[in-house]
């Protein structure tokens, strides 16, 4: 029985100048990444379907199209999180003397 042989591929061993170098290409590309989650198929798909080549068009395109459309009949929530705002109380509770003040 013949032994199976790995071969392993040699690491490229990098200065420590150009390690840096990497780091900083590194994160500069991190701030420019979003997460857009499940949306990610429908991107990839539209971005297949208008025959766009980078991200970047598409991303362009649509927000060219936002802007066209004029600005929104209503403003989102943009507060902290992505909990939504509370809504208007359900009841309020008053004293009973107001009530009976008021009546008739």
């Amino acid at each position: 029985m013949a032994e199976a042989t790995t071969t392993r591929k040699k690491r490229k061993v990098l200065s420590e100048e150009t390690r840096k170098r990497k780091r900083e290409s590194d994160r500069s590309k991190a701030k420019t990444r979003i997460i857009i989650g499940p949306a990610f198929a429908r991107w990839r798909e539209l971005k297949e379907e208008e025959g766009f080549v980078t991200d970047a068009d598409l991303a362009v395109m649509l927000l060219d199209y936002y802007e066209s459309r004029g600005p929104a009949t209503s403003t989102p929530y943009k507060g902290e999180g992505t909990s939504k705002p509370p809504g208007p109380p359900v009841s309020s509770v008053t004293d009973s003397s107001d009530h009976d003040r008021f009546a008739l």
